[in-house]
């Protein structure tokens, strides 16, 4: 929707972009996954479908931040999800592919309860954060510039 993006003048510098998306995930998506890992008992209760909706929605959000802070560009959920699946193994790729399938559609299986998926989406969302902080900091994006 909106005017093709070729023809919108937008000058954001890599630092800039950088920054916003390390402070979206400090800000933003780590109190959130803070308030889910404590509410756990309460989010196992919910129906699938809202549970579905939650992990497509940390899990793919999550890897839109990854793809940025690594590529220095913007892609959508399901494009980071599927860039995700080159790079990511074990349990993480298990816990990508869920979120894919969830996006797309598609059932397939990878976990034997709602808690076990909720856990891992969890898990894999506070890897994503630490990652993140730990490999896309500003002074080590300037190094690499």
């Amino acid at each position: 929707m909106g005017p093709d993006i070729r023809t919108v003048n937008l000058n954001t510098e890599t630092d800039q972009l950088i920054s916003f998306v390390i402070k979206n995930m400090n800000h933003y998506w780590t109190p959130r996954i803070q308030r889910i890992e404590n509410s756990i008992e309460e989010l196992i209760k919910l129906s699938t479908k809202e549970i579905d909706c939650e992990i497509e929605w940390s899990v793919l959000g999550l890897l839109r931040q990854y793809y940025t802070l690594k590529e220095q560009d913007i892609i959508s959920k399901l494009g980071a999800g599927e860039y995700a699946m080159q790079y990511f193994s074990g349990k993480w790729l298990n816990m990508i592919k869920e979120a894919v399938n969830i996006r797309t559609g598609q059932k397939e299986i990878f976990f034997h309860s709602e808690e076990e998926r909720i856990k891992t989406a969890i898990d894999f969302s506070k890897y994503i954060i630490s990652y993140c902080n730990n490999n896309f900091n500003q002074a080590k994006i300037g190094e690499r510039l």
